[in-house]
């Protein structure tokens, strides 16, 4: 079962896709479902195909759509290929970014029918072959689809290739719904660390000071003390 959040996610999606736009944006903040999304946008879709940045993510992403979707799901990385024979093919394919850059496995015979494409983490590795592939799935008339909790370069810019996030989830929305976490904040201060010993040029801190500075021994250990006693040995 969707939450309402989820469920609009979908649907906003589908709306963008039958207006005939090719790019849509979905910011959802961490630990907010986004998996629950990507497997109904895959139920709906024909021949959907989830692009992801990292082999263990890939894999991750794989079991949980077979065990949503109840159908397995074909694998494109490293020595394994999405099979291009119809009839023994599967309809959804989980692939990694690199492995269909290679040699553009991307445009091999069983991508050809691909309707929808999920990039997740899409504010990751956009390169120009990474905008020349994602066209080459335009092209044929499939929807991209980018996933992740910040969609934005500095001040706020939409990020290269992508629009603007049509649907957003926030974080304080998730909060205030009750289904995350509030953040739990600590202010550390380091009495080592002396900004007063980096001169400054043009407006700007000596680079080779601030540097310097920064890698001192003694502020590193101080650091690492800091860290280990707020999180008490986890990770942080």
């Amino acid at each position: 079962m969707l939450r309402d959040y989820q469920r609009s996610a979908v649907e906003a999606v589908c709306r963008a896709a039958r207006r005939g736009e090719r790019r849509v944006v979905v910011c959802q903040p961490v630990g907010s479902g986004k998996t629950e999304v990507i497997a109904e946008l895959c139920r709906i879709a024909r021949y959907p195909l989830l692009m992801v940045p990292l082999v263990d993510v890939m894999r991750q992403g794989r079991d949980r759509l077979e065990l949503r979707l109840d159908e397995k799901c074909d694998v494109e990385q490293g020595g394994n290929y999405a099979e291009s024979i119809e009839g023994l093919r599967n309809r959804v394919i989980v692939a990694s970014r690199d492995s269909l850059l290679a040699s553009n496995r991307y445009k091999a015979r069983a991508y050809e029918r691909i309707t929808l494409v999920r990039v997740d983490e899409c504010h990751v590795g956009m390169t120009p072959r990474m905008e020349e592939m994602l066209r080459w799935y335009e092209d044929r008339g499939a929807t991209v689809v980018g996933f992740s909790a910040t969609p934005y370069k500095g001040k706020g810019k939409a990020l290269r290739y992508w629009p603007r996030p049509q649907v957003v989830y926030s974080l304080l929305e998730g909060i205030s719904d009750g289904y995350l976490v509030g953040p739990n904040c600590h202010l550390s201060e380091s009495k080592s660390f002396d900004m007063t010993l980096i001169e400054e040029e043009e407006g700007e801190w000596n680079k080779k000071l601030l540097a310097d500075v920064l890698t001192a021994e003694h502020f590193a250990q101080e650091v690492t003390s800091l860290v280990l006693s707020t999180y008490k040995n986890q990770p942080s």
